[in-house]
């Protein structure tokens, strides 16, 4: 559905768009800037976590993974006869 702006009423701080459908909607300019606030939001932090996913991918392949240490089992124990 593809929207288009009509009017928008500034006293009540609010937006009406109509569609293809013929249809009128009415958005609360806050709602809407909510909306906008958190997608701008969601996109860096995609963006910040590609780029750390492609650096250490990229410290993987030259240096390596480095092998850990971890806790040695104690192992199962068998009984003595």
């Amino acid at each position: 559905m593809c929207l288009a702006l009509t009017a928008r009423n500034t006293p009540c701080d609010s937006l009406y768009s109509g569609g293809q459908d013929h249809g009128t909607i009415f958005w609360d300019m806050k709602v809407i800037e909510q909306r906008i606030f958190d997608m701008i939001s969601m996109e860096r932090e995609d963006l910040l976590s590609r780029k750390s996913e492609a650096y250490y991918g990229y410290l993987e392949a030259k240096f390596g993974r480095k092998k850990g240490k971890g806790k040695k089992g104690k192992g199962k124990k068998g009984k003595k006869k």
